[in-house]
């Protein structure tokens, strides 16, 4: 059943907006990528649909194995969706006892919609949109060079488009015309490879050994404008999975020390193995919040992180956020009451840590707060409140050829 209980631990992080499909997939350890990414986009097209009949079957929740409500999730789009033969016979025969009355209000709800088929449920009753863009695939500096990366897409039958854009409004243009089989090297950073949304690297023999990362521009984007030269001393404070934290050790040519800090068990883990496979030989992972630590160690007095932070000059900030910026969560055009306090809830903790590392690292000459959501509360916001508390700060533009702000 370890497909089934591993979609739903990462359906379950997803939900908590703890990270996105396709890297969680990537950095997990089951086996069958492909097969794992594929049941659980399916299960999110759906989850809506399935969260609602799952209401209305309350007997579902106390089976003892189904009492998880994303494995629940996971297995309910098997049985009603997917391929119920797939399911363990344990689970099969659970739903079994409940299979009159989960296609009652299958049915219930697609009469309801006027709809006949089940995949016309996923398109319905909607005002969110899910914006498709490219995928971004950065070459791993630290094991290949981008010549050699582009010429294994070649020979893998892709063709590499060679445009030259005016400006960046050109190139975004040119990127909306790509085809499958076909990519760009980016404007902006160019170790930075533009594919049609489509492409799958599941399997790929650059992805296995680590030559290539799977990383979202945006995510390049902040790793680059912190640009620490090689030699560095460089704190990343949240920084599983680590690809931030790979970038930044690419940049430095792993050369110099990344203290790169994560509290959380699970993800700390995936970080350590990323950075192996990655080759990253200059960060020092941490399980540890970084709120508890200062320039003197962790506590003020207490050098429990096992080196003090007083030559530290660049320092990472990506804290948790909404997700409502990546390319596989859905976005809606409005605000809802849950998601005003959710936000309030999370810019509060965003401001709480980007204050704690301005203030208590006064060796830090260049700072970076990023996120990967769309929402002023947890960017603009933060900031400006940050560099009215901290005067010795100032803000800098950066990359002046992305014209678009905000």
């Amino acid at each position: 059943m370890s497909l089934y209980n591993e979609a739903g631990r990462i359906l379950n992080m997803i939900e908590n907006k703890k990270g996105g499909l396709k890297n969680m997939v990537y950095n997990c350890k089951y086996k069958n990528k492909k097969k794992l990414n594929a049941l659980l986009s399916e299960t999110i097209k759906y989850s809506t649909i399935l969260k609602e009949i799952i209401k209305k079957c309350p007997t579902l929740k106390k089976e003892k194995s189904l009492k998880d409500g994303s494995l629940l999730t996971v297995v309910l789009y098997e049985f009603l969706f997917g391929s119920s033969d797939q399911l363990p016979q344990n689970l099969l025969a659970m739903l079994n006892k409940s299979s009159s009355a989960l296609n009652v209000q299958l049915n219930f709800l697609k009469s309801s919609k006027k709809l006949n088929e089940n995949n016309e449920l996923v398109v319905q009753g909607d005002e969110e949109t899910k914006i498709k863009l490219p995928r971004y695939v950065r070459v791993n500096t630290l094991q290949a060079t981008t010549a050699d990366v582009v010429e294994h897409f070649q020979k893998d039958g892709f063709i590499h488009v060679r445009h030259i854009c005016r400006d960046y409004n050109e190139f975004l243009t040119e990127v909306g015309k790509l085809k499958a089989k076909e990519f760009m090297t980016d404007y902006t950073l160019k170790d930075l490879l533009v594919f049609h949304p489509g492409t799958s690297f599941f399997g790929h023999m650059l992805y296995d050994r680590g030559d290539i990362i799977l990383q979202d521009k945006a995510s390049c984007l902040a790793a680059s404008a912190l640009a620490p030269p090689p030699g560095s001393k460089v704190i990343d404070s949240c920084a599983a999975p680590g690809n931030k934290t790979s970038y930044l050790a690419a940049i430095m040519e792993n050369k110099g020390k990344i203290h790169a800090f994560d509290r959380d068990a699970h993800r700390f883990s995936t970080m350590q193995t990323m950075l192996l496979k990655a080759g990253v030989l200059c960060a020092v992972c941490k399980n540890l919040d970084f709120l508890t630590v200062n320039w003197k160690g962790r506590n003020a007095n207490d050098a429990g992180c096992g080196s003090s932070y007083d030559d530290v000059e660049f320092m990472l900030v990506d804290p948790s956020c909404s997700g409502s910026g990546r390319n596989d969560v859905t976005t809606s055009s409005s605000k809802s009451k849950l998601l005003i306090g959710r936000l309030k809830s999370l810019s509060n903790f965003q401001s709480m840590l980007l204050n704690h590392a301005m203030r208590n690292f006064p060796s830090v000459q260049r700072l970076v707060y990023s996120t990967c959501s769309i929402h002023k509360e947890e960017n603009e916001d933060v900031v400006l409140d940050a560099l009215q508390r901290n005067k010795h700060f100032r803000l800098v533009r950066i990359f002046p050829e992305i014209i678009s702000r905000g």
